[in-house]
Parts: C-alpha cells; sequence; structure tokens
C-alpha cells in the first residue's frame, strides 16, 4: 500500500507517536466552489484539503500550477486572480524531531488563510498561515506573505511588505 497522507509510510503501517502539537492523519475534509470556478482552472492546479476546508468564491480564475493545502482552512472571496506558481498554505511541516524525517512528522502551526474579494496574488506568489489577505489587494511576483495585508495596498518582496495603498472606486452608476 502506497500512501501520501501525513503519519503513514509507504508501507501503510503507522510511524512512531507525533510530534506533541502536530496532525498525523487525514481528518473531515471539505471543498466548496463558488459560480464559474472550474471554467479557469488551469493543469497542474492541485487542491489538497488535509482534514482542513478550502472554500473558492464566485468568478475565481486560477492559472496553472497553484497548490492550495488546507489543515484549517483556506477561503478565497469572489473574483481572486490566482497566477502560475502560487501556493497558498495554512500550515507547516514539523521539523523539530532529529531522529525522524520531516516528512514523517506530520504538520503543524495551522491557522486560516483569507484572500479578500478581487485580490491579484501574482506569479509565483507564497501565502503563508494565518495570513488575511484585503479585499483588491494586490501581491508582487514572487513575494512571500508572512503577514496581512490590508485590503486596496500593493504589497512586495520577501518577506512581503506594503509599498502602496489607494482608496476603492466606486463602480458607475
Amino acid at each position: 500500500m502506497r500512501s501520501s497522507l501525513p503519519g503513514i509510510d509507504r508501507t501503510g503501517r503507522t510511524p512512531a507517536p507525533p510530534v506533541p502539537g502536530t496532525v498525523t492523519r487525514r481528518q473531515e475534509a471539505t471543498f466548496r466552489a463558488g459560480l464559474d470556478v472550474f471554467t479557469s482552472v488551469s493543469a497542474g492546479c492541485w487542491l489538497n484539503a488535509i482534514g482542513g476546508t478550502i472554500t473558492v468564491g464566485d468568478g475565481c480564475s486560477f492559472a496553472g500550477d497553484v497548490t492550495i493545502s488546507a489543515a484549517a482552512s483556506v477561503t478565497l472571496g469572489r473574483e481572486v486572480l490566482v497566477a502560475r506558481g502560487v501556493h497558498i498554505s495554512d500550515h507547516d511541516h514539523a521539523f523539530t524531531d532529529p531522529g525522524r524525517p520531516a516528512r514523517r512528522q506530520g504538520i503543524t502551526n495551522a491557522a486560516p488563510v483569507m484572500v479578500g474579494d478581487g485580490a491579484w496574488l501574482g506569479h509565483n506568489v507564497t501565502v503563508t498561515a494565518g495570513v488575511s489577505i484585503g479585499r483588491g489587494a494586490v501581491i508582487a511576483a514572487g513575494a512571500v506573505v508572512t503577514r496581512d495585508v490590508p485590503s486596496y495596498s500593493l504589497a512586495v518582496g520577501i518577506p512581503a511588505q506594503v509599498v502602496r495603498s489607494w482608496a476603492p472606486v466606486p463602480p458607475p452608476p
């Protein structure tokens, strides 16, 4: 039996007890998608709910090779644009036990991720656990988001820093 589940090795046996505070087995998971999402999910995208919930709002668009992994929850609002190579994860891999490979130590630090309506995540952006990205925010290509980004802001760099903000423009009457 081959498995990629946390806490289960390739022989199907459960390895040594987990490091305290880690998740080591698959739990109930949920995926929710809004309208018009699957018409704009390109090749190579991987949505992985490991006991968590992934919620994708109406009209979101994923370019190729997007990874979303949830042990707690990842929520994308409506009309979020996700460019090629984006990685969103609401957890980390445990690695504190030097006597065991990291891949056998489960996951830790799970915390919800939220991306607001109309946000744009540029090419190869990484979004880490516990981050909220506001409505209409733009995350520049290659940025690593480790802290919250306010609505209507541009964040760039590693770690991502807000370099500009603007007021939303109301729609014409």
